[in-house]
């Protein structure tokens, strides 16, 4: 856009799914009533000393493992940010500015099918702060997510546009959901993206000034506010307005990028070695029973999937959930008919759990019995029921959990296959409709067909079996009218 390139990197926080916080005992919940689960180490009182999660440190091993970080620091060690503020009751944080738990590592991204490499700088362990909430009696706190385990993962400024850094944080979700580091939800504020944005002339060697947009809380508004700050900053520079360090925010209602506060002068954080926690050797034969355990890649994952002719689109649904992605290697397994199951899956399925208010996708598969599934798409394959019979036995079954053999007798959906209970009817139809056809079959035959096997299929209630009805009609349309199939 006007001879100028971007350049966009981004930092990622996200809260790791242990039981317990980061450095205290207190429950890792941020769903339970506001500040019941709070230690008095989350406090910071006189006397209390820190203990690292075991599981967080397992969390972060295997992420490590999982984006092909170079440089892992077996010996983990934590520093102090020194700051206050009202988020953070202590006046300090545990992060590991000095000795980052894992550098120089990758993911791979899948751009208007080109392939790309994204380079990963560090990411660190730390503790995360209180929630906080403005509104108009003032400011409220909530010290549950105070001492979170987090992890913040930043990445070189290798993106050049905002579907590339849109890119990156579904795959990188996809990493933190199947590696079983964190349920990363940004719209609960369990993954949450800052981004840094420059401009500059093309063919520029000099990066332009960074604007960082803080806290952007879904895919889509990561690609709208890097678009909207690309286009303003550009529209500033050659408006003769220089861009300044600052922080900005996006604001989803105007959709645009909103001036927090300029970064004008470096705060001092006095950041020091963190006394209370020594320093943690980790042991290399364990580490590696940690790296043995993972489970297969996104990438192998995408790779399996697309062998099998799922669509992307489709591909990308079935990774952004766990119980998804398990519940269709389950049903495939038994059916052996991959585009069968991700149609029932994501569209039949999904259909019901969006006329349902306050439901998941997670919770609708949870509340499927797969085997059900797995019965309805064989007798829907085997022609025992037709799709829209299909459609209604899901649907019912979603309900009351009742089998689709159980549903189809009390639906009075058994289908008819008898030719001799078939013909008559297929004979009244065509005595009905006799001028129309002896006008039409010779030019029109398969328009006349469908016809006769609507009104069979609307005369039996959906119940004659679509490939004994087409005998059916064929045969009689020959004897009568001497016409060939």
């Amino acid at each position: 856009m006007f001879n100028f390139q971007a350049t966009i990197g981004v930092e990622v926080h996200t809260v790791l799914n242990t039981k317990t916080k980061m450095f205290s005992s207190a429950p890792n919940c941020r769903t339970d009533a506001a500040n019941v689960n709070l230690h008095v180490i989350d406090l910071g009182l006189p006397g209390t000393m820190p203990a690292p999660n075991k599981q967080a440190i397992v969390k972060a091993l295997r992420l490590a493992q999982a984006l092909r970080m170079k440089e892992v620091n077996l010996l983990v060690r934590f520093d102090r940010k020194n700051y206050f503020y009202q988020d953070l009751p202590k006046g300090f944080q545990i992060t590991q500015q000095y000795h980052p738990f894992a550098k120089d590592g990758s993911l791979t991204i899948v751009v208007n099918n080109r392939s790309k490499q994204v380079l990963i700088e560090r990411f660190h362990l730390e503790e995360d702060t209180a929630k906080q909430f403005n509104t108009a009696n003032g400011l409220y706190l909530d010290y549950n997510r105070c001492g979170a385990p987090l992890i913040e993962i930043v990445t070189n400024p290798v993106f050049e546009n905002a579907l590339e850094a849109k890119a990156y944080l579904i795959a990188l979700r996809q990493v933190l959901l199947h590696n079983n580091i964190s349920d990363a939800k940004m719209e609960e504020g369990s993954m949450r993206a800052d981004i840094n944005v420059s401009v500059r002339p093309i063919g520029s060697k000099n990066l332009g000034t960074r604007v960082e947009i803080k806290n952007i809380n879904s895919f889509n508004n990561v690609e709208k506010a890097i678009n909207y700050e690309i286009k303003r900053q550009i529209e500033s520079l050659l408006s003769g307005v220089q861009i300044v360090q600052s922080t900005y925010r996006y604001d989803d209602t105007s959709q645009t990028t909103v001036f927090m506060r300029k970064k004008t002068i470096d705060v001092d954080y006095r950041y020091m070695t963190e006394a209370n926690i020594l320093q943690i050797q980790l042991d290399k034969n364990w580490v590696q029973t940690i790296y043995d355990d993972l489970p297969k890649q996104p990438e192998a994952i995408i790779e399996q999937l697309k062998n099998l002719q799922i669509d992307p689109k489709q591909i990308d649904q079935l990774l952004d959930s766990q119980e998804l992605l398990q519940a269709f290697n389950y049903v495939n397994d038994q059916v052996n008919n991959p585009k069968e199951v991700v149609r029932w899956l994501l569209t039949e399925l999904l259909g019901l759990v969006n006329k349902k208010e306050n439901n998941t996708f997670e919770n609708a598969v949870s509340s499927v019995d797969l085997n059900n599934l797995i019965t309805l798409i064989n007798l829907l394959s085997a022609g025992e029921i037709n799709g829209k019979q299909a459609k209604k036995i899901l649907e019912v079954s979603y309900e009351n959990k009742k089998s689709p053999q159980v549903l189809i007798s009390e639906l009075n959906m058994v289908q008819i296959k008898d030719k001799a209970v078939l013909m008559p009817i297929v004979n009244d139809l065509i005595e009905k409709s006799k001028e129309n056809i002896t006008k039409n079959l010779a030019t029109r035959k398969e328009r006349v067909q469908s016809m006769l096997l609507g009104l069979l299929m609307k005369e039996t209630n959906g119940q004659a079996n679509p490939d004994v009805a087409n005998e059916v009609v064929n045969q009689l349309l020959n004897e009568k009218f001497n016409s060939k199939q």
